[in-house]
């Protein structure tokens, strides 16, 4: 069994803190952690905790008529990831979200959602350094 709770950035611990800055760093394109604390400030990105057969974080983001599944991190993802995921969904919609999208950038990742989610791909991300 898996819980999800909303948490603030102030109540975050020293692990949760450090996934984040994580993200922040390996994110397909990185992003400066100070812009993730002020759209979580700004109410642009929720932070959620979730416990019980897996343990982590994942940040729900405002999009185009739905969230955004910006990151999700912690231990015994994968092993759990058909529960976890029906969480994720389940809180995304007590949101008011028609539609979650995700960000795939990993391989395995990708062959999670290919094999688990029902949802569909939409887009390929492709990015070119000019500098």
């Amino acid at each position: 069994m898996i819980s999800v709770s909303s948490v603030r950035l102030e109540d975050l611990d020293h692990e949760e803190l450090t996934l984040l800055v994580r993200y922040c760093k390996k994110c397909f394109e990185p992003l400066p952690f100070e812009d993730l604390v002020s759209r979580v400030l700004s109410g642009m990105a929720c932070i959620y905790r979730f416990t019980g057969d897996c343990t982590g974080i994942f940040i729900l983001a405002r999009g185009d008529g739905g969230l955004y599944i910006e990151t999700v991190a912690g231990e015994k993802i994968v092993k759990n990831f058909d529960a976890l995921y029906d969480k994720i969904k389940t809180t995304a919609a007590a949101c008011g979200a028609r539609a979650i999208y995700s960000y795939v950038s990993r391989p395995a990742l990708e062959r999670l959602y290919e094999r688990r989610a029902k949802g569909r791909r939409l887009a390929t991300l492709w990015k070119e350094d000019l500098l």
